[in-house]
């Protein structure tokens, strides 16, 4: 009896040690990692998964990216591009999540990443409903903060969306899921570089990328910044997406007024009405938005020097790749 019931707690043993491999490859044990829990799921990107571990007692966010699920053009185009830029602006920036560590295995890509005590806008919204215009313009200032810093480097986010705007404990924003950004200028030659990609979602998109035009990729970053700006304060998508002819004549009727549920201030519609710009040309930069009247006596509203960012252009040569996949689903409020 006592041989069996030894048996039974060696392969229980081995079975629960196969599992634990499974998640926590000897690269995760090597760097002090572990997962909390059976493994808690923090949310799920297009290509990848975000798991909550812990090194000592310091929580992280792990995502974890299967190589063996993931179309080759990504493969080849977005996630080196992914990586390059994120190594080079990690940490640099307090509105930008930080990137603790990069490493992979033969069959994942593990990219840890500070841990975002209250989750992410799209959660915050989802479970505790919309905020009132002096959060919402708290949550604008972070986000333009962030944006601010990778455009004074040439690079475009082109996924702002609420699932990626991660919240600290004290509820400041953090930039994440960098999985579309890319550099906006050709750095060899100097000149400006347009996208091709429908990046993001639906609901974010701009004008311009549903006519399917090559578009300027920070002035998408102002569209769907504001997209954010509607929906925290109204918990609800600006406009129709699921039918583009309905989305673009939406757009270019500035429906979004149509559909507000609060009362905003005349200031902070006029900023709205900048930001929702159809002509990508003359829309307002997230700069401009800093200076905006609508935001004087928020906190950290103004550019400081020591807001301004580090020239980090000749690192990211390499993130100079061509691109071509296809978007992620939006997600719904509930």
């Amino acid at each position: 009896m006592r041989q069996k019931q030894e048996e039974l707690r060696k392969k229980i043993e081995q079975r629960q040690q196969a599992e634990n491999e499974e998640w926590e490859p000897s690269a995760i044990k090597e760097k002090g990692y572990v997962l909390v829990g059976e493994g808690i799921l923090l949310g799920r990107g297009t290509f990848s998964e975000v798991y909550q571990m812990r090194r000592g007692t310091t929580d992280v966010a792990a995502k974890v990216i299967e190589l063996e699920n993931v179309d080759e053009s990504y493969k080849e185009k977005f996630l080196p591009r992914q990586l390059n830029i994120i190594e080079q602006i990690d940490s640099k920036h307090k509105n930008i999540i930080a990137i603790l560590d990069v490493f992979k295995t033969s069959k994942r890509v593990f990219i840890m990443m500070e841990y975002a005590a209250k989750g992410s806008i799209f959660e915050y919204i989802n479970d505790n409903g919309p905020v009132g215009e002096s959060q919402a313009k708290k949550w604008l200032v972070d986000i333009c903060k962030g944006l601010n810093y990778m455009h004074t480097n040439d690079i475009a986010h082109r996924n702002i969306r609420t699932e990626n705007l991660l919240l600290d404990v004290r509820l400041n924003v953090k930039l994440g899921g960098f999985s579309f950004t890319r550099l906006c200028i050709d750095p060899y030659k100097g000149k400006a570089v347009y996208s091709a990609t429908n990046c993001g979602a639906a609901p974010y998109y701009a004008p311009e990328i549903i006519k399917g035009e090559r578009y300027d990729p920070k002035a998408a970053d102002t569209w769907s910044t504001c997209v954010v700006l509607f929906i925290v304060t109204n918990k609800k998508y600006p406009f129709d997406y699921r039918d583009y002819t309905v989305l673009m004549t939406q757009q270019q009727q500035q429906a979004w007024k149509n559909k507000l549920k609060v009362k905003l201030s005349e200031k902070l519609i006029n900023l709205m009405s900048k930001m929702f710009d159809c002509n990508f040309k003359t829309r307002i930069k997230i700069r401009q938005i800093l200076d905006d009247p609508c935001l004087d006596g928020i906190e950290g509203n103004k550019l400081r020097d020591r807001d301004e960012v580090a020239d980090i252009r000749e690192a990211l040569k390499k993130a100079f790749i061509s691109e071509g996949v296809e978007s992620p689903t939006p997600s719904t409020f509930v």
